[in-house]
């Protein structure tokens, strides 16, 4: 993962599970799916007709 989640989570991980209510208490998703979804962000590089032109040239010397 790019934006990987911090490694030691121990301390945070006690706190989250005494202060999450119950069904919300699982850290592992604190660390993977929530920080992926919620602290993460996808930007574009190029612009649409950009991206094409590289598909494009891309796609024939495939």
């Amino acid at each position: 993962m790019l934006f990987s989640p911090p490694s030691d989570t121990k301390a945070k991980d006690r706190r989250w599970q005494a202060f999450a209510k119950v069904g919300f208490r699982d850290s592992r998703y604190l660390w993977t799916d929530y920080w992926q979804q919620y602290n993460t962000i996808t930007i574009p590089l190029l612009d649409e007709d950009a991206f094409f032109s590289d598909a494009l040239a891309a796609a024939q010397t495939a």
